[in-house]
């Protein structure tokens, strides 16, 4: 390979095994009553913060048998306001593992961005504690304000499906968080990436590691736009850039993937036998379960759908096929339940409960106000077929849902290009729906950075086998050296067949 400022490697997985909502108004809305100092409780305002700091935590269980500590970093929610309410955001230290093999300085904490916006770092820590990644540095696991451990939390419930956002809850999730005087405009990507800072200080390190998975991949570009000299490298896995039109671009992107997916399949001698022209055919299930749903009040279309394209993460493109044929076979209920549990494997975090909350108030600010469907525009319907008409209508009622939560915009230059003199590891994955590979080509384009693309894959591929972790490994023991793909040399997709 040459040493190119954007080094693009294609890589070939067999075998492999393992966000976000639009809407808005523009402008912010008027800031929410909070209690006086002396009425106490959840919004009462504080002595004004000198700096970041940091108090001891009990770890979850997962973690009592592992070296680590925990922690909770304590910052004001908006800090505009340094004397007013105050966050707290959990995390783990996981300490390094013996590695007699390494030479050289040690190197600076790892500190790991989860996907999203909504989800749990801490709730990912199973699969860190035995994570090759671990020799030689330490990991840092967090929980995003608002979610997991983290307090405020931004959890509005369990919705009637994954992902969903139905009025009647955000309407009651924003009463509660009112009530609670959480300043909803205060969780935005930005201030994310402020926690990250301010978690460096805290951790006594002059410079840190990142590793982040799509929206923690948008966290880590916020890190390195606002403070570039305090990041050795980062590892950015399925990329969300900033001047990306996410939710515009959604509809076309699922269409193609999915499209794209069945004829890699149709070419696979293995799995054109078994499952034959299997993208007609969900096509038609897909249409005949919306047109039946009404009477039936079983599994619709569009769960079907939707649950596909969830179900692209990590080596998940691998077992989609399998999934859905069930439903060609008339099993539409065996089919979505399949479809989840591959969705849950891929995501690696299949305990923690989900902050609606913060996804609103991240992506409602960060994505909506300069999207085309902020204005019920977009890519349009036009030669969309059944699986990107589900998610062109999903996308339309996370609109209504971002409209309800108004948290307003997060400002010129929110959507800006990330350009910095910092080292990057760009990984994307051939069939991913939320990150397509092009969005990977663009981020590393503002970096010294390196494009790694994953054939077979879907969204999150870092550790998608123990190629891509070797992939990192290296990468992260000697940033800006050429990538050694040798371990890449493999087949094509080994698609499920049973």
């Amino acid at each position: 390979m040459r040493s190119v400022p954007v080094r693009v490697v294609v890589v070939v997985v067999a075998a492999l095994a393992a966000g976000c909502v639009a809407g808005g108004t523009p402008g912010d809305p008027p800031e929410p009553d909070r209690p006086a100092l002396d009425e106490g409780g959840a919004g009462a305002t504080t002595p004004a913060l000198a700096g970041p700091e940091s108090t001891s935590a009990a770890c979850p269980d997962v973690l009592d048998a592992a070296d680590a500590t925990c922690a909770l970093l304590v910052v004001p929610e908006a800090r505009g306001r340094p004397a007013g309410p105050v966050v707290e955001v959990a995390y783990a230290v996981l300490a390094a593992t013996e590695s007699p093999e390494r030479v050289g300085p040690d190197p600076p904490p790892l500190v790991v961005l989860p996907d999203g916006p909504g989800q749990s770092g801490l709730a990912d820590a199973a699969s860190w504690i035995a994570s090759p990644l671990r020799a030689g540095r330490e990991v840092v696991l967090i929980d995003p304000r608002g979610t997991g451990r983290s307090f405020p939390s931004l959890d509005c419930g369990q919705p009637p499906r994954p992902g969903a956002l139905p009025p009647d809850l955000v309407e009651d999730c924003r009463r509660q968080l009112d009530a609670e005087a959480v300043d909803r405009r205060a969780y935005d990507t930005a201030a994310m990436a402020a926690d990250v800072l301010d978690l460096r200080q805290v951790l006594d390190v002059p410079a840190i590691d990142l590793l982040g998975v799509g929206h923690g991949a948008r966290i880590a570009l916020a890190v390195i736009d606002r403070e570039p000299e305090v990041v050795r490298a980062a590892v950015l896995d399925s990329p969300v850039p900033p001047e990306a039109d996410v939710y515009a671009d959604r509809p076309r992107t699922a269409q193609s993937v999915l499209n794209r997916l069945f004829d890699t399949c149709a070419e696979d001698r293995g799995c054109e036998r078994r499952f034959g022209a299997i993208g007609p055919a969900v096509e038609q299930v897909v249409e005949a379960l919306n047109d039946d749903v009404g009477e039936t009040g079983g599994v619709s279309g569009d769960d079907l759908a939707l649950a596909a394209v969830a179900a692209l993460r990590g080596a998940g493109p691998a077992e989609v096929p399998a999934a859905l044929s069930l439903a060609v076979d008339g099993e539409p209920e065996a089919a979505l339940a399949r479809l989840q549990e591959v969705a849950i494997a891929g995501a690696a975090v299949p305990s923690s409960a989900f902050a609606e909350g913060l996804r609103l108030s991240s992506d409602c600010r960060d994505e909506v106000p300069s999207s085309a469907v902020a204005g019920g525009g977009g890519g349009g319907d036009d030669g969309l077929g059944p699986v990107g008409l589900a998610v062109a209508t999903d996308v339309e009622r996370l609109v209504a849902a971002c409209a309800l939560w108004d948290v307003g915009s997060a400002g010129e230059g929110a959507d800006d290009p990330v350009t910095a003199d910092v080292f990057a590891l760009v990984l994307s994955g051939e069939f991913d729906p939320l990150s397509p590979p092009a969005w990977g080509a663009a981020t590393a384009t503002g970096l010294d950075g390196t494009v790694v693309q994953v054939d077979g894959a879907g969204h999150r591929v870092h550790d998608v086998s123990e190629c891509t972790l070797a992939i990192v490994d290296a990468f992260l023991l000697r940033p800006g050296a050429t990538v050694d793909d040798g371990c890449t040399e493999q087949a094509g997709i080994d698609f499920v067949l049973g």
